[in-house]
């Protein structure tokens, strides 16, 4: 595995920087005969795209195309590959930054690796990239619902939303921002400043006895793909950090008999949907938590590519906070581990 490829058994490549003419996306062991939904897609790439003043003003269509894998509106079993175009790829913009390193950018640990610099805007550190993530969780919400059809008369459903924005949180699924966040970050696009907060995803319906012990863990799997996404800085499963202040008194977990629907269960799920490793059947529930955007446009105190001490002040399109548009890149996150996981589970009976 390399570093623009994802999965085990559904595998992921992904390719494109972000003032590249286009993004692409190759879709490995996709099986056949699952009908594309195309509205499906276009809702998700809509929920990413920025809406409001305090996202960035870099507007992309994200017109795709598919190019292979799919015939008649069907998955024929073959490599999907799908192409995003970048209709804003203006890298000249960037020219001023070549002989900076811009404060809490790739482009020092970039160079240091590679041995030169990004050319333009944050080339596959960009956020950009999610894009094909977003395509790919898609798929992979089709091929779980097609996977659970042999299994469960249940849709697995997912709820994720922005759960916290510097102090301010909202605990309970709400598919906007409140009236406080969006103050909060209009103030904060005021002083020219950016700030953190935190995504919470909710799975509910997925099935007990999915995921392995010691190294691949279900949780396990999902953090990998969580603490990938551009500026994810944390990530929890169930009560998380919490649990490191509880006693074992108050964090287990007692199994009950649920007479309603006739099966074994948890009775609080702190654990938050996965024991050993393992789904309980109990709702998966995951935060991951961002950094602030790292392009403010305050003067910063900065090195030249020289050496020398300097001031930097970013210029361009960036987003106050990555929150709003990083929930449907969770979401797509999750799918695709989760697909992934179901897969190798339908192959090792």
């Amino acid at each position: 595995m390399n570093c623009e490829t994802f999965g085990r058994h559904l595998v992921i490549e992904t390719s494109g920087a972000s003032h590249d003419p286009f993004m692409e996306l190759v879709i490995k062991n996709f099986p056949k005969g699952i009908n594309l939904d195309y509205n499906l897609i276009d809702r998700d790439l809509a929920r990413r795209r920025p809406h409001n003043e305090y996202d960035t003003q870099r507007k992309e269509r994200d017109t795709y195309h598919v190019l292979s894998g799919i015939n008649k509106g069907v998955t024929d079993g073959g490599n999907i590959v799908i192409r995003v175009d970048n209709s804003e790829m203006d890298g000249s913009k960037y020219d001023y930054l070549k002989n900076f390193y811009r404060p809490s950018h790739a482009d020092f640990v970039y160079e240091k690796k590679y041995g030169t610099t990004i050319p333009n805007g944050g080339g596959r550190f960009s956020a950009r990239e999610t894009v094909t993530r977003v395509i790919a969780g898609s798929f992979s919400k089709m091929l779980i619902n097609k996977l659970m059809q042999k299994s469960s008369k249940d849709e697995i459903e997912f709820q994720t939303w922005a759960y916290s924005i510097g102090d301010i949180v909202q605990t309970t699924f709400k598919q906007e921002l409140n009236s406080q966040m969006k103050a909060l970050l209009m103030d904060i696009k005021s002083q020219q400043d950016s700030i953190g907060g935190s995504v919470r995803c909710i799975i509910k319906n997925f099935p007990a006895g999915v995921g392995e012990p010691v190294f691949n863990k279900l949780h396990a799997a999902l953090a990998y793909g969580m603490i990938g996404i551009p500026a994810a800085r944390a990530f929890e499963i169930g009560r998380g950090v919490e649990a490191g202040k509880m006693r074992g008194s108050q964090h287990n977990d007692p199994y009950i008999s649920d007479e309603r629907t006739n099966t074994i269960r948890p009775a609080k799920n702190d654990a938050g949907g996965i024991i050993g490793g393992i789904s309980t059947g109990e709702d998966i529930i995951l935060t991951v938590h961002f950094k602030p955007i790292a392009s403010i446009m305050q003067p910063q105190h900065t090195v030249n590519k020289k050496g020398e001490n300097d001031i930097l002040q970013i210029t361009g399109y960036h987003d106050v906070c990555c929150v709003p548009r990083a929930v449907p890149v969770v979401e797509a996150m999750a799918a695709i581990v989760l697909a992934d996981e179901l897969l190798g589970n339908c192959q090792d009976k």
